[in-house]
């Protein structure tokens, strides 16, 4: 009979996943810990990545809003 192998429970991770103000003194303190989030820095480069490639769009098809335009006319 062939052996299963063992199945072990995920192990949890002791930091907190949640951030305390507790030590924080005042409103630009906190201003600061938000600014320095590694989230908040991914979802802003995200957010930026996302501008540029449609406002690339934008330019490379000056008339595609007459053509929704013209769409939305047909379709309702």
């Amino acid at each position: 009979m062939a052996h299963l192998p063992a199945v072990h429970d995920a192990q949890r991770s002791t930091k907190p996943t949640v951030r305390r103000y507790n030590n924080v003194k005042s409103a630009l303190d906190r201003l600061h810990v938000a600014v320095t989030d590694p989230n908040l820095t991914l979802i802003v480069i995200f957010c930026a990545i996302g501008l540029l490639v449609t406002l690339n769009v934008i330019s490379r098809f000056p008339d595609f809003g007459l053509s929704v335009e013209q769409l939305m006319q047909f379709l309702g």
